[in-house]
């Protein structure tokens, strides 16, 4: 009997954690006409018939059938359709260790061919069917990710001890979370705790602590319909002016404004 094994691949299959938040099969036409603020998930579009346009910033983007394109979290965007235009879309969470969305280190809308068109698959509604539809979206996802040259960044290696600490921070994220919680909890003193993370990861503790708070109150501005006054008690905020204050100096607009520039549909 002859065994090998891949000693890279459980790190490289838990490297990262692919979410669909969004979905659909559109057929748009020139009311298709948006920009988003920095939106927090990344779009994947497959087009499947007409032609559109992307921009962001200087970057320009023709959207054409045949193709699949990504347009990653965090960029300010803005999409058009002239005419008409069918696809297939998903809204993307692809999130390493650390909680950061892995494409919102990508600065560039990404194009590749598509290799099928899954369009009778979504619609049928059946659990074979929509599994393969997931799969082959995180097959692509994975190829985009080669495309975007983001291995390495990916893949570099965590310590066990920063693993632990994102698993804490994320795992009791709340505004009132304390560094002195993460060192009681990892059985640390704080100097230690925050002298080394900052050494092996390049942030001060507080910092990503707050990375990850903001990042929460985007996620549930953009998926769900709480009220803002709704995510500051869930969030462990005193009340909602808190939160706004906290976000506004992120973001540079208040939550309210964030949301509403959020587009209401694919």
């Amino acid at each position: 009997m002859n065994i090998q094994k891949c000693r890279s691949a459980p790190a490289v299959w838990s490297a990262l954690h692919v979410e669909i938040v969004d979905s659909g099969w559109a057929q748009l036409g020139r009311e298709w006409n948006n920009s988003y603020h920095c939106p927090p998930f990344s779009r994947l579009y497959y087009i499947l018939d007409g032609e559109g346009i992307a921009r962001s910033g200087q970057q320009e983007m023709a959207l054409l059938p045949g193709q699949m394109y990504l347009l990653p979290a965090g960029m300010p965007l803005h999409h058009e359709c002239s005419q008409q235009m069918t696809q297939l879309f998903f809204h993307i969470s692809a999130r390493t260790v650390d909680g950061y969305d892995l494409f919102s280190y990508c600065r560039q809308l990404l194009q590749l061919p598509a290799q099928e068109n899954m369009a009778k698959e979504y619609l049928s509604g059946d659990y074979l069917s929509l599994s393969l539809v997931k799969a082959r979206v995180e097959a692509d996802i994975c190829r985009f990710v080669h495309l975007a040259n983001l291995e390495e960044h990916l893949l570099r290696p965590r310590s066990a001890f920063l693993e632990k600490v994102f698993s804490a921070v994320q795992r009791e994220l709340r505004s009132s979370l304390t560094i002195s919680d993460i060192a009681k909890a990892l059985a640390l003193s704080e100097s230690t705790l925050t002298k080394r993370f900052r050494k092996e990861y390049g942030m001060p503790l507080g910092r990503y602590m707050d990375e990850m708070l903001y990042q929460q109150i985007c996620h549930l501005l953009a998926s769900t319909d709480l009220s803002i006054g709704q995510i500051a008690d869930d969030l462990g905020f005193c009340d909602q002016f808190y939160l706004t204050r906290f976000f506004t100096a992120r973001q540079g607009i208040s939550p309210r404004q964030y949301r509403q520039a959020l587009p209401k549909h694919p």
